[in-house]
């Protein structure tokens, strides 16, 4: 009995918590969460109402985005998007234009990593 004292002794910390304390604790929790279903509980199906602007390329990537989700996950839902499509620099120059406004036209704006960062960078001051 006395060598089982010491080796809780030899895995407690300071403030008294054992290593095992801690992950009976966390594996008690994980259990709870599992069995009510907290984290793995399906997704209830959404309606939506308004409309969306999405302001993209065109062509094949819009194509591609309406069929794998702008159709199944937002307009079969009751969503209406409205599509703003133009070239790349014509839509950041609207972006930037609109910068200071209090809402702009598009809701969300498509661009590649490269034309995202640009938009991101500080304004040139003049």
């Amino acid at each position: 009995m006395t060598d089982k004292t010491n080796d809780t002794q030899k895995n407690t910390n300071n403030s008294g918590i054992s290593r095992r304390g801690i992950i009976q604790g966390a594996v008690a929790a994980t259990g709870s969460i599992l069995l009510t279903g907290g984290i793995w509980r399906p997704a209830k199906a959404q309606s939506y109402q308004g409309e969306l602007t999405v302001s993209n390329w065109g062509g094949d990537w819009n194509t591609n985005v309406v069929n794998a989700l702008e159709q199944p996950e937002l307009e079969s839902k009751g969503m209406a998007i409205k599509r703003d499509l133009a070239s790349a620099p014509a839509r950041k120059t609207k972006i930037i234009a609109e910068k200071n406004l209090p809402r702009g036209t598009a809701d969300v704006a498509q661009f590649t990593d490269a034309d995202a960062y640009e938009l991101h960078l500080p304004s040139p001051t003049p």
